[in-house]
């Protein structure tokens, strides 16, 4: 099985799961988890919210958005995951191992799928928990981004809020949200008309700049 996944080898390492790993461990761990390839295209349900989960996905190509659906036919947008990033670790990794979110192609995806069981029982196992929990730490403090944006209640704040976060982690430098803005408006939980026409504000005042979905920061406010 690994042949089938040895060209995403440079993008496994790069993940997270496997860091540490040298390279004869990792060779050896691919063949004991067999990872395996899928392909979905734009708006294929890859995980659907209230599955079980018994494995954990690693976007080997394009983008994934993670959504909760509503009752009321609402949508809300809490996670977009690009390459390299590892998706249904949390749910996979708990007890109940139900999917909290719906896990959505943005366009063309390659996932790579491993089963969780395969990685507990695998020759590396010790190591491969550690990076886990590490990974699921960087989830809890994506989530407590997340709820720091939406506890402000006007829409320029909640902007600048997630603008600040963004900014900081990439330095200073423009960066991609990975959303258009009818999903960073489900992202902030605001009108998308209103969004629209803030930002235009924005970058009119002088503090942001962005076409498309990229975007950079010219005033801290």
């Amino acid at each position: 099985m690994h042949s089938s996944v040895g060209k995403f080898d440079a993008l496994l390492k790069r993940s997270g799961l496997f860091r540490g790993l040298s390279e004869p461990a990792f060779e050896k761990v691919m063949q004991e988890v067999h990872p395996a390839v899928q392909t979905y295209r734009k708006n294929d349900i890859i995980v659907e919210e209230g599955q079980k989960e018994v494995a954990l996905g690693i976007v080997a190509g394009g983008r994934i958005r993670g959504v909760k659906f509503h009752r009321d036919g609402d949508s809300h947008l809490m996670m977009v995951y690009e390459e390299g990033d590892v998706f249904s670790l949390s749910s996979a990794s708990s007890r109940t191992r139900i999917a909290p979110l719906s896990m959505i192609a943005m366009g063309d995806v390659t996932v790579i799928s491993i089963h969780i069981s395969d990685l507990m029982n695998c020759t590396a196992n010790w190591r491969i928990a550690r990076n886990i929990i590490a990974m699921l730490a960087d989830e809890s403090i994506k989530s407590m981004y997340k709820i720091d944006i939406l506890s402000h209640t006007g829409l320029r704040s909640r902007i600048m809020t997630y603008l600040r976060i963004m900014d900081a982690k990439h330095e200073g430098k423009a960066f991609h949200t990975g959303m258009n803005q009818e999903q960073f408006a489900q992202y902030l939980s605001v009108n998308r008309s209103a969004l629209s026409n803030q930002l235009n504000i924005m970058r009119r005042e002088g503090i942001i700049d962005f076409r498309g979905d990229l975007y950079q920061l010219l005033k801290k406010e």
